[in-house]
Order: C-alpha cells, then sequence, then structure tokens
C-alpha cells in the first residue's frame, strides 16, 4: 500500500510541474514577446522625444500614475486572485459570480474617488499652466480604465485562464506599441502630453477588451438568471474577509508600488530629469529579469491559494515541493540572462542613445538585484496566498523605509545612487520574505 500512495503522489507532483511547466511558459512567451515591444517603445521615446528632459518627465507620471492607481484600487485588486481561485475551485459558479460583482463595485468605488481627489489637486497645483485642466482629465481617465484592465486580469489569473492572463496583462503595451508606431509618419517629435495621451488610450482599449472576453468566460459558467443574481448576496461573513484582506493588502500594494517606483520619483523631487530618464531606461532593462519570476507567480498563486485552504502537513508538503520547484526553474531560466546583460550593459543602454552609455553600471547594480528576488523565489506571493499578508506587509515597510532613506541620501549620486539603494532594499525585502516563510509557514528553500 505504502509503494502505490507514493507512486500516486509522484503523479500528482508530476502533474503539477507540468501544468507549472506549461503555464509559466504560456505566460513566459507573450511576456517576452511584450518585453521587446516594451524595450521598442521606450527606444522610440527617447530617440523621437523632444529632449531627454521630456523621457525623464514622461517616466515620473509613470510612476506617479503606478503609486496613485494602486492608492485608488483600495487593495481590492489584490484579493480578488485570491478569492476568485477559491471560489473556483469550490465549482460554484453562484460564488464566483457574486466574489467578482462584489470586488469589482468597490474597485470602481475607490477608483472614481481616488481619480476625483488626485483630479482636483493636480488642477489646482498646475493652474499656472493652461495644459493642466487636460492633462489632469486624461491620467483621471488612465487611472480609471487602469484599474478596471487590473481587476479583469486578476478574474483572467483567480479561474486559471493563463492564456488570457498573459494576453491581458501585457495587452496595453502592445498597443502603446502600435500608436507610437503609427504615429511617427505623422510627428516629428513626441511631446509629453501625447506620450501621456497615448498611454490613455492603450488603457481605454485593454480595459474594454478585457471586460468584453471576461463576460463570453462569464457566459459559459453562468447559472443565475439576471432576477436571481440581483436577490443574492455574499453572507456577512464573506464579504468582512473580502474587506479585512483587502485592507491588510492596500498597504502591502503601496508599499510594492512605491518599492518598485520610488527611485524615479524621488531622483525627479532632488536630482535632474536626465537622471530620471537613465534611471527609467535601466529599470526597464533589468524587468526582463523579474518577467521570469512574474511568469510563474501567474500560475502559481492561484495554485498556492488552492493549497492553503486546507493547510495540512499533506498542503505544507506539496506548498513546499512547488515552491522548490519553480524557484529551481527561474533559477535556470534567469542565469543566462543575467550574465549577458552584466558583460553587454553599456550595448543595451546605448541603444538608446549616446547619452544613456553612462548608465551601463546603473543597469547592472539594478539586475543584481532583480536576480536576489529571483534566487528567494516566490516568497512574497507565498506569504499573500497563504493569508499572511501582514507579514508581506511587514517585510515590505521596512524595505521601503530603507529605500527611501538611501534614496535621499544618495541622490547626490543621481542614478548610481538611486540603483545601489534599491539593490539594497531588495536585498532586504526578498531575504526578510525568506526568513518568514520558514518561520510562519514552516517551508524551506533547500
Amino acid at each position: 500500500m505504502a509503494f502505490f500512495k507514493r507512486i500516486e503522489r509522484l503523479r500528482g507532483v508530476l502533474a503539477n510541474n507540468a501544468n507549472l511547466l506549461k503555464g509559466s511558459g504560456i505566460i513566459f512567451s507573450v511576456k517576452m514577446l511584450l518585453a521587446g515591444v516594451g524595450f521598442i517603445s521606450t527606444m522610440l521615446i527617447t530617440r523621437y522625444s523632444s529632449s531627454q528632459a521630456d523621457v525623464g518627465s514622461y517616466f515620473f507620471i509613470l510612476s506617479l500614475l503606478a503609486l496613485l492607481s494602486t492608492v485608488a484600487r483600495g487593495g481590492f485588486d489584490n484579493v480578488t486572485t485570491r478569492f476568485v481561485a477559491m471560489a473556483n475551485k469550490d465549482k460554484s459558479t453562484d460564488k464566483l459570480l457574486l466574489v467578482t460583482r462584489f470586488i469589482f463595485k468597490r474597485v470602481l468605488l475607490y477608483t472614481l474617488i481616488g481619480c476625483g481627489v488626485a483630479f482636483l489637486i493636480f488642477t489646482i497645483v498646475k493652474n499656472e499652466q493652461e495644459q493642466s485642466f487636460y492633462v489632469g482629465l486624461t491620467l483621471f481617465f488612465t487611472v480609471l480604465f487602469l484599474n478596471i484592465n487590473t481587476f479583469f486580469v486578476q478574474c483572467f489569473q483567480g479561474v486559471k485562464k493563463i492564456t488570457s492572463y498573459a494576453i491581458f496583462n501585457g495587452l496595453s503595451r502592445g498597443v502603446f506599441f502600435i500608436l507610437l508606431l503609427c504615429s511617427i509618419p505623422f510627428l516629428n517629435k513626441f511631446s509629453l502630453f501625447q506620450l501621456v495621451i497615448f498611454n490613455c488610450i492603450s488603457y481605454v482599449i485593454s480595459a474594454s477588451a478585457g471586460a468584453f472576453f471576461w463576460k463570453k468566460i462569464w457566459a459559459s459558467k453562468k447559472q443565475l438568471t439576471v432576477d436571481d443574481a440581483n436577490r443574492v448576496t455574499l453572507a456577512n461573513e464573506e464579504r468582512h474577509q473580502i474587506v479585512q484582506s483587502a485592507y491588510t493588502l492596500w498597504g502591502t500594494s503601496i508599499l510594492a508600488i512605491l518599492m518598485a517606483n520610488s527611485a524615479p520619483l524621488i531622483l525627479g523631487l532632488y536630482a535632474n530629469s536626465e537622471q530620471v530618464a537613465l534611471m527609467g531606461t535601466a529599470l526597464r532593462i533589468g524587468l526582463l529579469l523579474s518577467f521570469i519570476l512574474t511568469a510563474i507567480n501567474g500560475v502559481l498563486s492561484p495554485q498556492f491559494a488552492e493549497l492553503s485552504s486546507t493547510l495540512d502537513h499533506q498542503s505544507t508538503k506539496n506548498l513546499q515541493a512547488l515552491y522548490r520547484t519553480s524557484t529551481g526553474l527561474m533559477l535556470a531560466i534567469t542565469l543566462p540572462l543575467l550574465v549577458m546583460i552584466l558583460i553587454f550593459s553599456e550595448w543595451l543602454m546605448g541603444l538608446f542613445g549616446e547619452d544613456y552609455l553612462v548608465g551601463a553600471n546603473v543597469l547592472r547594480i539594478i539586475v543584481c538585484g532583480y536576480f536576489i528576488k529571483v534566487l528567494v523565489g516566490s516568497v512574497g506571493q507565498l506569504l499573500v496566498m497563504t493569508g499572511h499578508e501582514k507579514l508581506q506587509r511587514r517585510s515590505l515597510a521596512l524595505s521601503v523605509s530603507l529605500l527611501l532613506v538611501l534614496l535621499i541620501l544618495l541622490s547626490p549620486l543621481g542614478a548610481l545612487g538611486g540603483a545601489m539603494a534599491i539593490f539594497l532594499a531588495v536585498a532586504l525585502n526578498n531575504l526578510l520574505g525568506l526568513f518568514y516563510v520558514r518561520k510562519y509557514l514552516n517551508i524551506s528553500l533547500f
């Protein structure tokens, strides 16, 4: 009997790894395609913008948008994957409808409130510029449709529609690239406002397409009639659980976005736009490493959530096996890419123009920081999807605090100082996550 149990367990592990490899392969392929598109888009922006200062200002605005959209979602985007995955596991179409409807209403409400306040502040602060009203209005709609798109992306992930998740997670970048490419024959140089407009249009198209395809998926699952759907609601306990988890993750997501975007923001305040341009360009190349982590996380998140719903001894062993396998896979794929970027850093930065050659060391430091994330694996997702959001928030709070202090202290060094700050903060965040996973989940990497 023991022999047959071992054989059955081995089959389960192989099946899980096959699904992991297949799903990760789909996401990774789409991510790499979109990474190439994003790389070329950045080249077009740097070469066809009016000035390097405009490029720096645009990267500053992108970081600001990322922060604003995260704050405006109220943390409800982060709970979508987890609770949709749990409802999907139970094969309860009714519950799936109620969960998605409950979360979407709150994402929309929080976004409208957040965008409205930000719009008023922006137009008041920038009232000396004639275009301030139109720029503020454009940013309002950008954040609105960005958050709607994010909600549907998380829904696709929760129901394990991996291809849809991968496509809609990066569709806006593809649309933005097409807009840039098509406008070059008609525009001699890109103005900052034109780039902001293109960014807004890309999210409008992406969110609309995501809503359309989610509706098609939902049509195949739908069991409730319209009248029934209007009558039934989630139990108060389930609502409370979603809201509490969202509020906890709200702080976590704000800290995470600060971790990813503080460098361009702080440099935009304490250094010049040229240094922001160097930092923004290096970060976008460095993201090639994190795409592997993102690709595998896209498959792991719902699996982590499902396994943690009954966290007994066997589930813990399965979680550990999944964690170790995925980390080994990420390391095998990422190491050659790291070596190539370290060797060809000057050539890569030079693709964006001669003014960017001085950012080669900035790029090297940043990719080493991202490589640490790959070395420790998906510790953040593991903590969040197993209900340990507060531990992830604590880790990020300490890391972001270190990052902000170092960015201010090292700002005289410009982009190079920013890269050093990022490296140290990323290292602290991921090593703390590794410690928490070992201590509280009893899951080790080795």
